[in-house]
């Protein structure tokens, strides 16, 4: 997604698709993840902020041929709630 209004707004409307009790888990980029946290912040979505390091660990846990951002999304996303984590 882009991280403006019109972006914010297609989250929106997919998290509604699911019918809003989703969970959304993202890498911290700076400034970046930092609009998209206050904007699950405003819309009292639930959240989930992985360490940069942790999620590359993550990704190349696995069988990793080359880089697939849709596939790296999805195996953190699976990753969080599958693996034992520590607080």
């Amino acid at each position: 997604i882009s991280l403006d209004a019109l972006g914010f707004n297609e989250l929106k409307h997919v998290v509604l698709q699911f019918g809003g009790k989703v969970e959304i888990v993202f890498e911290a980029t700076g400034v970046y993840s930092r609009r998209l946290e206050y904007f699950l912040q405003q819309e009292g979505l639930n959240y989930h902020i992985l360490n940069p390091l942790t999620a590359k660990n993550r990704i190349t846990t696995g069988s990793r041929l080359r880089k697939n951002d849709e596939r790296d999304a999805r195996r953190l996303a699976i990753t969080e709630f599958t693996e034992q984590l520590e607080p």
